[in-house]
């Protein structure tokens, strides 16, 4: 899945560009809106809030841009809830009306997760200031065997990159 097609912005777009993308599709597919075909509704949405999610974190954004939706999938315990990403970025914006409920119901069973690995890379201060690449080798268990296998993968250590970010 490419969530930048999801939000229909380019891949170059900026956090403004991103906001304005994810509000104009909130609103347009935010089931209250929709009574008369809430299912497809209740999915639109809940992929529009998805997309928004890992597009708005800069790290899950890099890992998606790197790696793509596989990325994603490590180990986290992140969830996503579609009406409270829709609630904090909506706050404020008027009382009663349509928007003013907490939308419990439709979605309250939803939840996404998204699994990132996390392997440390030892880098010496040049390296942090400068940026580099490495070479790392990431476990990567096959549910079809018993056996562990691993892969290797480049890492662009980008300049001015700090401890556990």
């Amino acid at each position: 899945m490419n969530y930048y097609e999801v939000l229909g912005v380019d891949s170059t777009c900026d956090d403004t560009q991103l906001k304005k993308a994810y509000r104009k599709l909130a609103m347009k597919y935010h089931p209250d809106k929709n009574p008369t075909n809430r299912e497809e509704a209740e999915f639109q949405f809940k992929l529009v809030a998805e997309a928004f999610d890992i597009l708005r974190d800069p790290e899950k954004r890099q890992i998606f841009d790197k790696f793509g939706e596989k990325g994603l999938t490590g180990g986290t315990d992140k969830t996503v809830n579609p009406n409270e990403l829709f609630s904090q970025f909506f706050k404020g914006f008027g009382s009663g009306g349509v928007f003013s409920s907490h939308f419990d119901a439709p979605f309250g069973d939803f939840i996404h997760k998204s699994n990132v690995v996390q392997i440390p890379i030892d880098c010496t201060l040049e390296e942090l200031f400068k940026g580099t690449k490495k070479e790392i080798t990431m476990p990567r268990n096959n549910i079809s065997s018993t056996r562990s296998t691993s892969i290797k993968i480049v890492m662009d250590i980008e300049p001015g990159w700090k401890h556990n970010k």
